[in-house]
C-alpha cells in the first residue's frame, strides 16, 4: 500500500467496510455517526412498559399507552402477539385484589338479601292488613313464652293455651321449668315474650349482665331442640 492509498484512508476509515452492510435494509442500517460512539444505546425503562421494579425482565417490542395508564406491548413482533401490562395502583399483590373483590361480592350478596327479606315483608304485611290473609293461621308448630303479657295470646283465644307458656311475674329464669313440656311439643318455632319484669325484679345489676343470661337461655334452648328458630334472638 502506498502513501497516497494511507492517506485516502485516513480521510475515509469505513470506505473499504461499505460493502459489508449492502445485505441490510436502509431502515436497519447503522449511521455513519453512531459508529464511533461507545454510549450504550438507550434501553426502554420499567416505567416506560408500565412495570416496576419487582416485574420479572424480558424483551419487548414497540408499545402503546391505553387508557387506565397501562401499556400495550409487542412480544416477539413478528408473530404479531400484544400483551397488556396492568400495573396496580392500590393494591399492594394480586391476593388484595382478590380479597376485596371477595368482600364486595359478599356485600352485594347481603344486601340482595336484605332487599328479598324486605319486599317479602312488605307482601306479607299488605295481605295481613287487607284481611286477605289471617295471620293467626301462620302460627304453626310453634310455643310461645313469656309473661302475663303472653296469656293474652290464649285468653283471647288466638293461639291455643297448650303452646302458649305463659304466666304473671314470669321471667327469663322461668324458662328452664317449662323445657320437658317444650320438648313434648316439639316447636319449629319459639318465642320469648319476656321483659318487664325482668327489669322490676331486679335479679341482674347490669345490663350486659341480663344479655349474658338471654343469650345462655337461646343456647338451651337450641340444645334441647336442635333445628329450633328463635326469632327474638339477640346477637
Amino acid at each position: 500500500m502506498g502513501f497516497m492509498d494511507d492517506l485516502k484512508k485516513l480521510a475515509k476509515p469505513y470506505a473499504e467496510d461499505d460493502d459489508d452492510f449492502d445485505e441490510f435494509d436502509d431502515d436497519v442500517r447503522p449511521s455513519r455517526a453512531n459508529r464511533g460512539s461507545t454510549a450504550p444505546a438507550p434501553k426502554a425503562s420499567l416505567d416506560d412498559l408500565g412495570l416496576d421494579d419487582s416485574s420479572s425482565s424480558a424483551s419487548f417490542g414497540s408499545g402503546r399507552r391505553v387508557p387506565g395508564g397501562n401499556k400495550v406491548v409487542n412480544i416477539h413482533t413478528t408473530a404479531q402477539m400484544q400483551v397488556v401490562l396492568v400495573k396496580p395502583e392500590k393494591f399492594e399483590d394480586a391476593s388484595a385484589i382478590a380479597e376485596t373483590l371477595r368482600e364486595r361480592e359478599k356485600q352485594r350478596r347481603a344486601e340482595l338479601l336484605a332487599q328479598q327479606k324486605k319486599e317479602e315483608r312488605d307482601a306479607l304485611v299488605a295481605k295481613i292488613t287487607s284481611g286477605e290473609l289471617d295471620i293467626w293461621s301462620m302460627f304453626d308448630s310453634y310455643v310461645i313464652l313469656g309473661d302475663s303479657r303472653a296469656v293474652g295470646f290464649y285468653y283471647f283465644d288466638f293461639l291455643e293455651k297448650s303452646r302458649v307458656l305463659a304466666d304473671g311475674g314470669n321471667t327469663i329464669r322461668d324458662v328452664a321449668a317449662h323445657m320437658d313440656d317444650i320438648r313434648a311439643l316439639q316447636p319449629d318455632y319459639v318465642y320469648l315474650c319476656y321483659g318487664l319484669n325482668d327489669i322490676s325484679i331486679g335479679y341482674w345489676d347490669t345490663k350486659e349482665e341480663y344479655v349474658a343470661e338471654l343469650l345462655q337461655v337461646v343456647a338451651d334452648l337450641k340444645e334441647a331442640l336442635p333445628g329450633v328458630t328463635v326469632p327474638n334472638e339477640w346477637n
